[in-house]
């Protein structure tokens, strides 16, 4: 054996007689493959080996691309989207020849690029006109064999085979080959299925578009209308196997929805999903690929679809039963993890192509998921829909689809197909027949009778084939057409009556049959169609197969009798299911119904139930038997459940109508549970879609016939449910409380004072000898009684929070009752929840409310479902913030939120998100940060429809708008669209305890930053009487805080008894901020810091009044309250105006616009700076503008220095040694990158700052004097540790924020640059200093200089083995500090006495003397000096 390429480097001078001896065997071995379904793909004179002697042949894969790559073919370089074949071969064998005959290759190329080029593009020179001897015949059939196009290729290597005989046969025989036609052994003598589309490449174009953006990420929507049979499912599938087939990674999904049984929710959808899990499954790569992924992002709520779709099951594993859940809550849940489902797979970089094909008969259910999930689903994702255009629904349907996507941000085409022309249609016709000439009669015959509509096309094409109007010639080889009746009737009709002659033409079985069938949709399994004819499965295979050979059913892949069929076309299922008499088709229904429950022990889980049900209710009228009715009303029932359990409202009602007209005039006599669970169902499925009142009457029916206290209970609380979520809380209310009088319950609608205090005391006495150790061990409640009664009370907590803020402290002091007398449940941490916030708003009891806070959170955790979210909601709502700063009370709104979400609940998940918009709020950190919190919160709440808190989260944006400058007037929110006077009405008449208090706080605040305190002051008189209502709530203080700043700037402008109103009230509110910052400092101490310098300012008293503000804008600028600030600013600089302090106002008022700017509040800022130009005088516009082409050369020196310092950074990675040394180097490369003459490297962990690095002039620490002593300013690094962003100070001498910082004023730094970063979860900072300038350091450098410090935190993580294994050995000892105590011991390492850590602190002396006893015991140390020692060797000391 020797490879062919040795064999063809011995052929010169006999080329010729050695291609005719080495082609036989050749192609013979490629056709022996090729009948085997081979495609060999890569052919190559270095892949075959040939015996020269034996004629044998053999075949080695080639995996070396580059000596294929002469060898492939066009389709092969996958630039056209064409499928690879077995022409491929042959395209691959012609080149192969070329180089036989000649010697050299058709092309020359020198990369992969040039052969791509070339097999595309060139066209090769001829072999005869290269080499002489080669027959003009036989260089012509290599040239076929080298078209581009496979179609324009030989088809088969028969064909070759026989052309290349009779040119070795007569070159043997005379030294010469006469011209022949080429191919014609590739002619066909029956009519071809021909795929390939004609006339549709316009159409072909606008799929590749849509498809190429989708794979950019850009979700793509692409509706293909037409009449029937025009092609839209042959465009769409020949585009799938044109561009995705070829393609790796591509999943196509396929779904279509069925005209003739049912309403089946979802049934296109569902078997999209399938198929595509399907595909996943027969390949374990992707099935272990995707299996985790699905896992993951379904979570607990995968068992909702894989009782859906089973296949799912068998892809991730079974998932844990899904909680039930209120009807709305359920519907989101539904669809939320539908929504993940989707989205996992577009996530990735090739896209998902979603085909559901005639729209036009699609269940309302599906529409409305499909709306869904074109608001909630993104990414790699191309959506197509095919309908008929003109039929009923179709144009409703579309119009709702494309709406939908493109308000989800998908780009919509539409596509519509006109039938072909004459020309199109001969093309068609040419490609069945495989003949081009003497057509032009039978095009035009087809054309007409056609209408130029491709399914009808073939449909003529057959019965003129079938009549022998249409045969193929042996003697000529070619097909013949000797005319047909000239009939002139409308095509449409033509073509139906041609249909159903066709199918009369049948023999009469067989056509009884395809008509039984027609009943059973376009696709049905031979055993249903075996027990709806009665005929065995064997004998059906035969009796259908004249109707597959008259092109009317296609047969599945064998003859199994398992085994599918399909009709070619829905448009024949018409045509036949219209032959029916009403009656026979109600009998066949009947028969198919029975048969799909009983043939294929069908149970109440398996999808078919629903095709079923649908076939046996297609005929009612027919089944007379009393237990037949029964039994079908109980799978109508189960139908229903499914179908409710899929979110599928509308047809979960029509089963449940069905089944309620099967029952028996005294069903609730015979058929009590049945009848129950048949009215239970529909009534809840009315209310949701019908409202309270179309639904009433049923539940007084139901009410009237309930037998037990149990039953009558359970409809009570599905009434309050959906009440709550569909109509009015106090009809929730109402509800909840009749549930429990009938549990013995009595609860008042409206408690008054008096029953609410007797309540408190009764439960506080239950309390009072109860540690909360002993609560948190209880054990779990096991009385019936008891955890009906708490979940009945537990359903009742969010209508009670809306309907009267007393009904819901009641309702939880009997749920702490209940779980203390019977033991605790999930909903008792729930109660203990809702005891801590009456601990702080009643009992102003703070360190209870902390106890039973913790006592709530490690109950809840013990527990899944809703009681986790509900316990978050209430600590971030209402209780974290009374003693931890507001930030951490996000973590907890996070998570509830995300919870709430995943369950489907949105009343509360829509409410954590208002309340965490006002938390952002009430921080005043950022307008950007409001913004990005509040668009979020609008994305969710939209999609949970819950208009009243889109109104105040679109109020939240004229808020930001405001201070941006942004809306009509400075004293109103209207503009951009928005009514102030319409929405505000519509807020207000909710009486909503999260909408109206925000909407005042809002406005209360704009009025008074807009510098109309005296309309703020009407706005704080009209809320301060409900002020009760924001309990618990940040937003209280923030109101006090808001009323003292009000009345302190109106008080001098009113007149006398107003002027005490309001003193009296600023009074009242600094009281309450006093209360509030002993019990949290970090929220409430700067702004009664601001409160009572206004006081004192108009007390008189300058001193205290300067002090506090000083104090104000230094604490609120440490605990991130921008806002806060900024005002303190403002006031401390009028405050400074009054009194002449010219020097100190301006530097205020600067410092006020500066913050006012980086809120975002650049209205108030501008207008500041307007009213005080003379004071702050104006930007200075006399720098020279710097020529162009100095630009560029600085830019290019830029450019060369940053190249220079990425390779020196890249050397010093690079380089082996110590890993402290390689942070030094690359210290010394930022220094010289920033033009900085000193820099740290600071390592964060938690409150801990660690010194990784330093360099002074690029020198080591320890050869730069002072350099270690000096360190760095604590506030810059803390500043940028709070805020997350670089920090860049021009003069920080100069600077407010930074002036007073103890380092700054020892060590005037003049340019300051402080970066955080982050690598992994090690947190750090960079900070630079350059003391020779101001304005030292550029914006540009941030970039660089952030790459190069994010490598040296790289490298110092590296090193941490040491470290780690201190702080490690620090632990194992117990020793934890506490934020507090690890200042402290910071302080006292810096040298500071007791009085000056209180002073540095704001508390007292005795305070730090006990936080310093405590650091002793924890580090077993009996003085200052052995604690800051034991502290350092354990690596738990954090650096001033």
């Amino acid at each position: 054996m020797k490879p062919l390429r040795k064999v063809m480097e011995s052929t010169e001078g006999r080329r010729l007689s050695a291609f005719f001896c080495i082609q036989s065997p050749l192609t013979e071995y490629i056709a022996k493959r090729h009948e085997q379904g081979d495609v060999l793909a890569n052919i190559s004179p270095e892949a075959i080996w040939i015996n020269e002697d034996t004629g044998e042949v053999q075949f080695q894969s080639q995996t070396d691309i580059d000596r294929l790559l002469p060898y492939i073919s066009p389709e092969q370089t996958g630039r056209l989207g064409w499928s690879v074949d077995q022409r491929s071969d042959l395209y691959s064998l012609g080149v192969l020849f070329y180089e036989l005959l000649t010697g050299k290759l058709p092309f020359q190329a020198q990369d992969a690029l040039g052969w791509t080029y070339a097999h595309l593009s060139s066209a090769p020179k001829p072999p005869h006109l290269i080499n002489s001897e080669i027959p003009e015949i036989l260089s012509r059939v290599v040239m076929k064999l080298l078209a581009k196009s496979p179609e324009e290729r030989y088809q088969t290597i028969a064909a070759l085979r026989a052309d290349l005989a009779r040119c070795r046969l007569e070159w043997e025989r005379r030294g010469a080959i006469n011209p022949f036609p080429l191919g014609q052994s590739d002619l066909p003598q029956r009519l071809l299925k021909h795929d390939k589309l004609v006339g549709r490449n316009q159409a072909f174009a606008v799929l590749t578009r849509a498809y190429l953006d989708a794979r950019r990420g850009r979700p793509q929507a692409v509706f293909v209308s037409g009449i029937p049979g025009v092609g839209k499912t042959a465009l769409v599938n020949a585009f799938q196997k044109r561009e995705l087939a070829t393609k790796p990674k591509n999943y196509f999904l396929y779904g279509k929805s069925l005209p003739i049984v049912g309403d089946m929710p979802y049934s296109s959808i569902l078997q999209a999903i399938t198929g595509l899990i399907q595909q996943i499954l027969t390949h374990k790569k992707e099935a272990d690929y995707w299996r985790p992924r699905l896992r993951e992002v379904l979570e607990d709520a995968g068992g909702i679809l894989t009782e859906m779709i089973p296949e799912l099951a068998s892809l991730t594993g079974p998932f844990p039963a899904t909680a039930p859940l209120p009807p709305r809550e359920s519907q989101l849940r539904f669809l939320r993890t539908f929504s993940k489902l989707i989205n996992v797979f577009a996530a990735q970089h090739c896209p998902l192509v979603f085909f559901l094909d005639d729209l036009q008969w699609m269940d309302e259910a599906s529409l409305e998921l499909l709306e869904h999930l074109a608001g909630t689903t993104a990414g790699f994702l191309l959506w197509i829909f095919a309908y008929r255009s003109g039929e009923e629904g179709a144009a409703e349907r579309t119009s709702r689809l494309m709406k939908a996507l493109a308000d989800g941000g998908a780009s919509v085409h539409h596509i519509h197909i006109e039938p072909l022309n004459l020309s199109q249609t001969r093309k068609l016709i040419s490609g069945i027949l495989g003949q081009r000439q003497g057509i032009e009669a039978l095009a035009s015959d087809v054309f007409r009778r056609s209408g130029g509509v491709p399914l009808y096309i073939r449909q003529v094409l057959h019965g003129l084939y079938s009549e022998g109007s249409l045969h193929f010639s042996l003697d000529q080889m070619t097909w013949q057409y000797v005319g047909a009746d000239e009939r002139k009737i409308p095509w449409e009709e033509d073509m139906i009556d041609l249909l159903l002659a066709r199918v009369k033409g049948l023999p009469a079985h067989t056509a009884a049959i395809v008509k039984y069938a027609a009943c059973l949709g376009r696709r049905f399994p031979l055993p249903i169609l075996a027990a709806v004819s009665g005929w065995p499965s064997e004998a059906l295979v035969l009796d259908l197969e004249p109707a597959v050979t008259a092109g009317i059913l296609l047969k599945g892949d064998d003859n199994r009798p398992g085994s599918c069929y399909e009709f070619v076309h829905d448009r024949v299922v018409e045509a036949l299911y219209s032959l029916l008499p009403e009656r026979e088709k109600k009998k066949i229904h009947l028969q198919a119904g029975w048969a799909m429950l009983e043939q294929q022990g069908l149970t109440f889980m398996d999808a078919g139930l629903f095709a079923a049900v649908d076939h046996l209710n297609s005929a009612l009228d027919l089944i007379t038997d009393a237990d037949q009715r029964l039994q079908l009303a109980q799978y109508n029932l189960e139908a229903a459940k499914k179908a409710r359990a899929s979110v599928a409202f509308k047809a979960a009602l029509g089963y449940l109508q069905v089944g309620i007209e099967l029952l028996p005039q005294d069903c609730w006599d015979t058929h009590y549970e049945l009848s129950f669970e048949l009215y239970s169902h529909y009534y809840w499925c009315k209310f949701l879609l019908d409202g309270f009142q179309s639904a009433e009457q049923i539940f007084q029916l139901i009410e009237g016939h309930a037998r037990t206290v149990e039953e009558k209970v359970e409809l009570y609380v599905d009434r309050a449910s959906l009440a709550t979520a569909y109509y009015t809380d106090e009809e929730a209310v109402r509800s909840g409380l009749a549930a429990l009088q009938l549990l013995g319950l009595q609860i008042p609608m409206r408690p008054s004072e008096e029953e609410l205090t007797q309540e408190l005391a009764a439960t506080r006495g239950l309390l009072a000898d109860k540690a909360i150790d002993f609560l948190l061990h209880l054990p779990p409640m096991t009385d019936p009684w008891a955890l009906q009664t708490i979940g009945v009370l537990g359903k009742l907590i969010p209508p009670a929070t809306v309907f009267d803020p007393g009904l819901f402290v009641y309702v939880v002091l009997q749920m702490v009752k209940l779980s203390l007398q019977y033991g605790t449940t999930a909903l008792s941490a729930l109660a203990y929840a809702g005891y801590s916030f009456l601990c702080v708003t009643q009992l102003r009891d703070f360190t209870a409310g902390i106890s039973f806070q913790k006592l709530a959170m490690d109950l809840a955790a013990r527990h899944e479902g809703s009681v986790r979210y509900m316990v978050d909601y209430f600590v971030a709502t209402y209780l974290n913030h009374w003693h931890r700063p507001l930030r951490e009370s996000f973590r907890y709104g996070k998570r509830a939120y995300r919870l709430a979400h995943e369950h489907g609940d949105i009343l509360f998940a829509g409410a954590i998100h208002v309340e965490m918009v006002q938390m952002r709020f009430v921080l005043g950190d950022s307008l950007d940060d409001l913004e990005q919190q509040n668009k979020a919160a609008q994305a969710a709440v939209a999609q949970y429809g819950i208009g009243d808190l889109l109104d105040i989260l679109q109020t939240t944006d004229q808020y930001i708008a405001n201070l941006r400058g942004q809306t009509a007037d400075p004293l109103t929110f209207t503009g951009n669209g928005y009514d102030e006077q319409v929405v505000a009405e519509r807020m207000l008449a909710t009486e909503s305890t999260i909408i109206v208090p925000f909407y005042y706080l809002m406005k209360i605040r704009s009025l008074y930053l807009q510098g109309a305190a005296k309309e703020a002051w009407e706005l704080v008189m009209r809320v301060h009487p409900e002020r009760g209502t924001m309990a618990g709530k940040v937003s209280l203080p923030e109101f006090d805080y808001w009323t003292c700043l009000v009345a302190a700037a109106v008080i001098p402008t009113l007149p006398k008894s107003a002027a005490q109103q309001a003193r009296k009230l600023l009074n009242q509110g600094f009281k309450h901020l006093q209360q509030w910052s002993q019990a949290c400092r970090d929220n409430f101490y700067h702004k009664l810091c601001l409160a009572s310098a206004e006081r004192y300012r108009l007390q008189g008293s300058k001193m205290k009044a300067m002090a506090n503000y000083e104090e104000a804008i230094g604490l609120a600028l440490s605990h991130g309250y921008k806002l806060d600030a900024a005002l303190a600013c403002e006031l401390a600089a009028a405050f400074y105006l009054e009194r002449d302090f010219a020097q100190n106002a301006k530097i205020h008022l600067d410092c006020a616009c500066r913050l006012y700017e980086e809120y975002g509040a650049t209205a108030k800022a501008n207008r500041l700076r307007a009213t005080y130009r003379e004071i702050l005088g104006s930007p200075s516009t006399s720098q020279p503008v710097q020529p162009p082409h100095d630009r560029e050369v600085a830019s290019r020196v830029v450019e060369k220095a940053e190249l220079i310092a990425f390779k020196e950074a890249f050397a010093s990675l690079a380089s082996q040694g110590d890993l402290g040394e390689l942070i030094n180097r690359l210290m010394g490369i930022i220094l010289k990158s920033a033009g900085a003459q000193r820099g740290f490297l600071l390592a964060v962990r938690d409150d801990d700052i660690t010194v990784i690095a330093g360099r002074d002039q690029g020198l080591p620490p320890d050869e730069a004097p002072g350099a270690s002593p000096r360190g760095f300013s604590q506030a810059i690094v803390r500043y940028a540790l709070g805020t997350n962003k670089p920090v860049l100070v021009p003069d920080a001498r100069e600077d407010l924020l930074f002036a007073k910082d103890g380092y700054v004023r020892s060590f005037h730094p003049k340019s300051v640059l402080c970066l955080p970063l982050t690598w992994n979860d090690q947190r750090g900072v960079l900070y630079l200093e350059n003391n020779l300038a101001a304005n030292a350091f550029a914006a540009d450098l941030i970039e660089p200089v952030e790459r190069f410090a994010s490598q040296a935190l790289m490298v110092y993580q590296a090193s941490l083995g040491p470290a780690a294994n201190k702080i490690a050995a620090a632990r194992e000892a117990n020793v934890v500090f506490t934020n507090r105590e690890a200042k402290i011991l910071s302080l006292i390492a810096a040298g500071l006495s007791n009085i000056e850590i209180a002073a540095r602190l704001h508390i007292a002396e005795g305070t730090v003397k006990w936080y310093t006893h405590r650091l002793f015991n924890k580090l077993g140390v009996e003085s200052r000096t052995q604690a800051v020692v034991r502290a350092g060797e354990l690596g738990l000391l954090a650096l001033e």
